[in-house]
């Protein structure tokens, strides 16, 4: 998986479509999905030995603190 970051939005219309309470700020939002070209051996090779979170710690799912279904090991 690949991510990019966007530091470039409307943050009231994020707020109200993904729900995020009054009292927490909007200051990035960060785009995940496959990559279209193919990842080198050293990438390869440091996705393979740090030590991640699991997805469901660290994902919502179309609005704040609704956790993501989606099972972690469908993306390792």
């Amino acid at each position: 998986m690949s991510s990019c970051y966007n530091g470039s939005f409307n943050e009231s219309k994020v707020r109200e479509v993904l729900r995020i309470p009054g009292n927490l700020r909007v200051v990035v939002l960060l785009a995940v999905g496959y990559p279209s070209a193919k990842e080198n051996l050293a990438f390869k090779v440091w996705r393979k030995v740090r030590k991640r979170k699991a997805l469901e710690e660290l994902v919502s799912l179309e609005e704040y603190c609704r956790p993501c279904a989606v099972a972690s090991e469908k993306f390792d």
